[in-house]
């Protein structure tokens, strides 16, 4: 989650050191229990005391690597002062992160791409939205990635957008391949 004061992301876990206990987990958040406990940054993306902080940069190398190891990513979008602000995401929802691409075909730009669990509902006024001018700009990305817009909820934000767009990055550090069907 995202320090209102210093702007960088801390680490926050249910585990209760103490106590040698989770605290309980619950599917909505409005029953959840506010109960969060500093924690020790994962090894996989480079680990950190609990009391580390990082910046946008240092948090998108941290998200490339748990990406990765296939950990299950999502992202929790802000409260927004209006509309226009929100570019079309829903405040306050969560998005799942579905893959972090660094320095896509050597531009130098880095892309999220993320999945409204709803299903529908994409961003608007981005870079790399459905129709957006990224894709005409930077061919040789549109290439690289092959998107396909067909209103499953799937976009692409630029690594600047995400974090103008989301404050609160969730991870279970679970290797999602390990819940495929045979």
């Amino acid at each position: 989650m995202r320090n209102e004061e210093t702007h960088k992301y801390q680490c926050f876990g249910k585990y209760n050191e103490k106590t040698k206990e989770c605290t309980k987990q619950y599917n909505s958040p409005q029953t959840a229990s506010e109960m969060n406990f500093r924690v020790p940054w994962p090894r996989v993306g480079g680990g950190g005391h609990p009391n580390q902080e990082f910046d946008d940069n240092k948090m998108f190398q941290r998200m490339c690597s748990w990406n990765d190891y296939n950990y299950v990513l999502c992202a929790g979008s802000k409260e927004f002062q209006d509309e226009a602000a929100a570019s079309g995401i829903v405040q306050n929802h969560a998005y799942a992160v579905i893959g972090c691409h660094a320095d896509v075909a050597d531009t130098g730009i880095d892309l999220i791409k993320m999945r409204n669990p709803w299903g529908a509902g994409q961003v608007e006024n981005a870079d790399f939205e459905e129709d957006g001018p990224g894709w005409k700009l930077f061919p040789e990305i549109k290439a690289e990635l092959k998107p396909m817009f067909v209103g499953d909820g799937i976009f692409y934000l630029t690594k600047e957008e995400f974090f103008e767009l989301f404050d609160h990055i969730y991870l279970s550090c679970s290797d999602m391949t390990a819940f495929k069907e045979d």
